[in-house]
C-alpha cells in the first residue's frame, strides 16, 4: 500500500475513535444529566405540601370509621365527640392526625390518571373531611398503597390529579371510636411494694399476705392460714408488676356482663405500700377474647381493656392449696438438741456436743446413742433429713395405719418437738405426715432413700 493512502488511512481511524469516545461521553452525560434532573424533581416532589392546615382553625375532622361514620370536633383547642360527654380525646392521636393535615407532602404527582380504580379511589374510598374556622372544607379520598413503594395513593375533591404520599391517612383516620379515647394507665407497682392479694372467685378464695420478711401465709375461704410457698408468690408479685393493657377495648361501657365483668368476675385486691406510702386498687378479671387474652376493669372504671393470659392465669386458677409451701423438713442444726430415729424397728438418738460455738476455739462433738461418730457422717445424715422438699401437698391427712418407713422426731432448744413421719405410697412417692400429724404431702422416693442410705453408713461409723 501506498505510504500516503496507510497514512490517511490510520488518521480516519484514530478519527473515528475520537468521535466514538466523543459520542459515548455525550450520552453518558445526557444519561447523568436525565438522572440528575429525576432524583432533582423527586426531591422537589417529595418536599411539596400540598396541603398545610393551621391546627387550631381546624373545627372538623371526620372520615369512614370500621363502625361507620366517625366525627371530632375541636372547640377551645379542646377536641371532643358530639353527644357524648364520656368522651375523651388522646392528645397523642389527636396531634397525630393534625400533624398529617398541618404538612400533607407528595412524593409524586399523576397529572393524567386514567381510571381510578387502579388506585384504590372510588365512591367506597375513604372520605377524610376536614372543617375550619375560616370557612375551609376539604375532602380527601385516600386509595390503595403502591406494591413497590408503599407510598399510599390519593385524591383531593375538586382537584383531577391523583398523589402519592408516604402519610399514614390510612391507619391514621381509621378505626374504631373507641380507638381515639384517653385511657386509664395499668396498675403500677414494683413486687418488693405489694403486701396483700386478696383474690375472691366463686370457688377458691384466697388472702396471700406478703408482710416483706420469709413470713408468707395464704388463708381460705375458712379462714385457715397456711405458710404460703415464696417462690410461686414471688412470681406472681413479678406478673403483676409488669402488667399493661393488650388492648382498649371501651372507654364507657355500659353492660360489663358481656365482658364477664359482672358479678361473677374474679377480683384482685392489692395492697401495696412502703415505709411513707400506701395504696391499695382492685382489679376485676372477666372472659377471655378471640386472642385468648382476659376482659379486665380497674377498680369502678367505665373502661374494659385486655390483659395477656400470661400475667393473670396464676391469680385466676390458682386456690389456697396451689401456695401451701413445700418446704417442712428444714431445722437448724444449732436449734437441734437431739434428733431420735425409728427404722425397722430400731430407734437412734443422734446428739451435738458444741463448745465456743461460732468462734475460733469452737469445739464440736457428734454421737449416736451417746457414742462419738464422725462430723462427716453425722452431718451428711442430717443435712439430707433436714433439705427434703414435698412435690404436692395433700388437701387431707388420712395417716397410715402401717408402720412407716422412717420417723424422725426433732427436740428443740425452744422445748417443743417436731415430728416427720414416711410412709409408703406408690413406686415413685413416699407419703410424709408432718407439723405433728397436721399436715401431709408426696415426696420423692430418691430423697427418703437417700436419707436411708446415710443413716447406714452414719450406723456403720459407730465405734
Amino acid at each position: 500500500m501506498h505510504r500516503k493512502n496507510k497514512k490517511g488511512l490510520i488518521i480516519g481511524v484514530v478519527a473515528l475513535v475520537i468521535l466514538g469516545l466523543l459520542y459515548a461521553g455525550v450520552t453518558i452525560y445526557n444519561k447523568n444529566a436525565q438522572e440528575s434532573e429525576k432524583a432533582q424533581k423527586e426531591q422537589e416532589a417529595a418536599s411539596t405540601i400540598l396541603l398545610s392546615l393551621d391546627a387550631t382553625k381546624l373545627t372538623s375532622i371526620s372520615f369512614d370509621g370500621t363502625d361507620g361514620r366517625v366525627a371530632f370536633e375541636q372547640k377551645d383547642g379542646e377536641w371532643y365527640l358530639p353527644g357524648d360527654d364520656a368522651f375523651v380525646m388522646n392528645t397523642s392521636k389527636a396531634a397525630t392526625m393534625t400533624s398529617d393535615l398541618a404538612a400533607l407532602t407528595i412524593t409524586r404527582t399523576l397529572d393524567n390518571p386514567g381510571d381510578l380504580a387502579q388506585y384504590g379511589i372510588s365512591v367506597d374510598s375513604n372520605k377524610i373531611e376536614v372543617k375550619t374556622s375560616d370557612g375551609g372544607d376539604y375532602v380527601i379520598l385516600v386509595g390503595d398503597r403502591n406494591t413497590s413503594t408503599n407510598e399510599l395513593y390519593f385524591m383531593v375533591q375538586g382537584d383531577t390529579n391523583v398523589y402519592m404520599t408516604t402519610a399514614s391517612l390510612d391507619t391514621h383516620f381509621a378505626g374504631r371510636v373507641a380507638e381515639f379515647a384517653q385511657y386509664e394507665y395499668a396498675p403500677d407497682a414494683g413486687p418488693e411494694l405489694m403486701r396483700k392479694f386478696k383474690v375472691t372467685k366463686s370457688e377458691g378464695s384466697y388472702l396471700l399476705d406478703m408482710p416483706g420478711d420469709d413470713n408468707c401465709t395464704v388463708t381460705d375461704e375458712e379462714g385457715n392460714t397456711q405458710r404460703a410457698s415464696l417462690s410461686i408468690v414471688g412470681n406472681m408479685q413479678q406478673q403483676l408488676s409488669n402488667i399493661n393493657w393488650a388492648s382498649n377495648v371501651e372507654y364507657n361501657c355500659k353492660d360489663f356482663d358481656k365482658y364477664g365483668l359482672g358479678d361473677d368476675a374474679v377480683s384482685i385486691y392489692v395492697e401495696c405500700g412502703d415505709a411513707e406510702i400506701s395504696w391499695c386498687f382492685t382489679l376485676y378479671v372477666g372472659d377471655v377474647d378471640e386472642n385468648g387474652d382476659y376482659y379486665v376493669r380497674l377498680d369502678d372504671s367505665k373502661q374494659v381493656h385486655t390483659v395477656h393470659e400470661e400475667y393473670l392465669i396464676d391469680f385466676v386458677e390458682n386456690v389456697p392449696t396451689t401456695f401451701w409451701s413445700l418446704t417442712y423438713s428444714f431445722v437448724s442444726i444449732g436449734d437441734m438438741t437431739q434428733l431420735e430415729v425409728k427404722r425397722g424397728g430400731e430407734s437412734h438418738v443422734l446428739t451435738r456436743d458444741a463448745e465456743n460455738e461460732g468462734t475460733s476455739e469452737e469445739k464440736i462433738d457428734y454421737f449416736v446413742d451417746g457414742k462419738p461418730v464422725g462430723k462427716n457422717e453425722f452431718t451428711k445424715f442430717y443435712y439430707a433429713c433436714v433439705s427434703v422438699t414435698a412435690q404436692e401437698r395433700t388437701e387431707e391427712v388420712s395417716e397410715p395405719v402401717w408402720d412407716p418407713v422412717l420417723e424422725l422426731t426433732y427436740s428443740l432448744t425452744d422445748g417443743t418437738q417436731k415430728n416427720i413421719k414416711y410412709y409408703e405410697y406408690d413406686q415413685n412417692f413416699y407419703t410424709v405426715v408432718y407439723d405433728n400429724g397436721e399436715k401431709a404431702a408426696h415426696t420423692n422416693k430418691l430423697y427418703v432413700n437417700a436419707m436411708i442410705d446415710a443413716l447406714s453408713e452414719l450406723l456403720a461409723g459407730i465405734d
